[in-house]
């Protein structure tokens, strides 16, 4: 039986210690030598001074080593604050200086390679003496920035009973077990990524770290887990299947999917489940099943209570709910007096079914109809040759708001392409819904969620 106040590495390690725990293109770990690696990260921290209610930033691609370091922080009781390791100088400092860590730790990624040629690690028994500890499921061990797609940073603090809930009713609905490989390709600075690493320790499977692009990963590995985002997706159906038996389950997530991929990924056999979640959420909270309406994201887990206000927004409460935001460096709670928290999607309900139609924030209105971004944007991603698209109003002196499409292309947009994007979209949407302007994507904005809010129609 797991229980939530022991570490979940050192559970496995004493059930299954010789079971692989970890694999990367370099290296392998069972559970044993992966607790042991903890615990002697414990000890790194505890000599830089670190204790508990600390916080500690956390620079580093996802290797086995940066695992090792958030489990070590969770188990003194200290705050992992992983950032991503791309950002530029200028915002990495920007987010130390509004998270105050005690310290930051920023490795190398060979650090665990370098390790275990030079540390037998029969031989750390001696560095981790009284390092497993107890939790304490109401602490907090996590802090994740998300802009949503509001686009203003925010610090998403997670307890760790947060993470552990998330990840039993993960498991409950997408079956995992010890003889499972989660391949994870998504960073740990996101929910996405580091709840994989949660579900896989809890379930006893193994975590796979790989380099190689993903087609090559699952010909290398034998992957049945897998979490991908849309382009993931597409580049997964476009590929030779023959290397795809081992997989069981394929978890989408990220944003919406064109009902064209998904109808393309079926018939391609393969085993989809659309998501959907939030960072404040600690990853999923409903994911479709075989049977399911296609453009759904299934039922809620039976642990989420979910509700729809009169605006038709989605309101969720339940164990995985994260404890609130970190903003400008003061805590702020965002649930209301009964412990509802407002997700701003606008979603809606048959039979128990979900399905997430788009954000509140993101909807205008033209010439008395609402436009929900979101829908367009589906639209125009199931055209070939777009990789990305995102619809913006513009102000209009007869309608009030206008659509308005920015798109990412293999080249730059001419007007024969514009008038094949418009005549595809006029087959698929009404009048009211089309873009009336489509603008090649600005080379300086990434294409992520958040890239909304630098958008000038």
């Amino acid at each position: 039986m797991i229980t939530q106040n022991k570490c979940l590495i050192e559970q496995a390690a004493k059930r299954y210690p010789s079971k692989t725990a970890l694999i990367s293109n370099t290296d392998e770990l069972t559970y044993e030598d992966l607790s042991k690696l903890v615990s002697y990260y414990q000890v790194k921290l505890q000599d830089q001074g670190l204790k508990k209610g600390n916080s500690l930033a956390i620079i580093q691609k996802t290797s086995i080593s940066s695992i090792a370091v958030i489990f070590a922080c969770i188990n003194e009781g200290i705050i992992a604050c992983p950032l991503n390791p791309k950002w530029p100088k200028a915002k990495l400092q920007q987010s130390i200086d509004e998270l105050k860590p005690k310290a930051v730790w920023k490795a190398e990624e060979l650090i665990i390679t370098q390790l275990l040629n030079k540390v037998k690690l029969d031989n750390l028994s001696i560095n981790y003496r009284d390092q497993k500890k107890d939790i304490i499921p109401s602490q907090i061990i996590s802090s994740l920035a998300t802009s949503g797609s509001t686009g203003v940073e925010k610090y998403c603090l997670h307890r760790y009973i947060n993470h552990f809930s998330s990840a039993k009713q993960s498991n409950s609905v997408i079956s995992l077990d010890l003889n499972d490989y989660w391949l994870l390709k998504l960073p740990l600075h996101h929910v996405s990524g580091l709840s994989i690493v949660f579900r896989c320790f809890m379930a006893g499977a193994c975590i796979v770290i790989s380099d190689l692009p993903l087609t090559q990963s699952l010909e290398t590995f034998p992957i049945t887990h897998c979490s991908l985002v849309l382009p993931q997706l597409e580049e997964l159906i476009g590929d030779d299947y023959t290397h795809k038996k081992n997989l069981k389950h394929i978890l989408l997530g990220g944003s919406f999917f064109p009902k064209k991929i998904l109808k393309k990924a079926i018939e391609r056999k393969l085993p989809i489940h659309l998501s959907y979640g939030l960072t404040e959420l600690s990853s999923h909270i409903a994911c479709s099943q075989k049977g399911d309406p296609i453009d759904s994201v299934g039922k809620p887990h039976p642990t989420i209570e979910i509700k729809l206000n009169e605006a038709g927004q989605l309101l969720c409460k339940g164990p995985s709910l994260f404890a609130g935001y970190l903003i400008n460096g003061r805590f702020s709670s965002p649930l209301d007096n009964e412990g509802w928290f407002n997700t701003r999607d606008l979603a809606k309900l048959d039979q128990g079914i979900l399905k997430i139609t788009g954000r509140s924030d993101t909807q205008f209105v033209s010439g008395g109809e609402n436009i929900y971004p979101e829908e367009i944007e589906s639209a125009l991603m199931t055209i070939p040759g777009i990789s990305f698209a995102m619809v913006k109003a513009r102000q209009d002196p007869r309608y009030g708001d206008i659509p308005v499409a920015f798109i990412k292309c293999e080249r730059p947009l001419d007007e024969t392409q514009k008038e094949k994007i418009d005549q595809h979209i006029r087959e698929h949407l009404p009048n009211y819904k089309c873009p009336k302007d489509y603008i090649d994507w600005p080379t300086h904005i990434d294409t992520n969620k958040s890239a909304r809010q630098h958008l000038t129609p």
